[in-house]
Parts: C-alpha cells; structure tokens; sequence
C-alpha cells in the first residue's frame, strides 16, 4: 500500500509543478505585450523619420507643409504611428490621423520626430 500512494502522491506533485510553472510563464509573456508593442511603435516611428529627414533635414518644410520630396506615405505613417504612441502610452506628440498634409502634417513631424531640431524662441 505504501508503493501506491507514494506513485499517486508523486503524480500530483507533478501535476501542480506543471499548473504553476504554467501560470508563471503565462504571467511574463502578459507582461511583456504592451513593451514590446511600444517598442515596435518607436522603431517604426524613427525609421519613418529618418526617411522623413533626409530630405528636409531642418524639418522647416516648404511654405508651412512638408516638403514635396518626402513621400506622402512616410507623412501619412509618421501621424498614424505617432498618433497610435499617443493613443496606446500617453505621449505628447502633436498628431492625430488626420495630420496628413499642410501646417498639420508639418507639426506633427516636428513633434514627433526626435531628430528634428527645436525650435526656441529668441528673446
């Protein structure tokens, strides 16, 4: 008799130790989705700048829009990513999804991306 219970005590021994290494690895891997979704945001939203830049380096634009050799998608994703970022964490970019084209547009690059320059008054 003491054979059996001690294969029955063994099997849920191991039953539990499966249930809470289950509940561990379900805790961290609930835990790292919203990380690793800003991560992705940030990255998306610096390459989708350093397009951005390379055409108008000093992000001052043409006549209060964005300059024509930028690609309308790269403005176009640049407000709908920082728009998510401020949407999903709280950020404080100037953009919504519709700050696609004019003065708009051009202030939400601004904000946005951390390689523009900024602008101080001067006294």
């Amino acid at each position: 008799m003491k054979g059996v219970s001690l294969a029955i005590e063994t099997i849920i021994y191991l039953i539990l130790a499966v249930l809470v290494l289950m509940v561990l690895i379900g805790f961290f891997l609930t835990q790292a989705g919203p990380a690793q979704d800003q991560y992705a945001l940030e990255a998306k939203r610096n390459s989708l700048c350093g397009a951005y830049v390379t055409n108008d380096f000093s992000c001052a634009g043409t006549g209060g829009n964005p300059v024509a050799a930028a690609s309308p998608s790269v403005v176009q994703n640049i407000a709908t990513t920082c728009a998510e970022l401020n949407r999903r964490f709280g950020s404080a970019y100037r953009c919504t999804t519709s700050s696609t084209s004019g003065s708009a547009a051009l202030d939400c690059i601004r904000s946005c991306c951390i390689t523009c320059p900024v602008r101080t008054s001067s006294p």
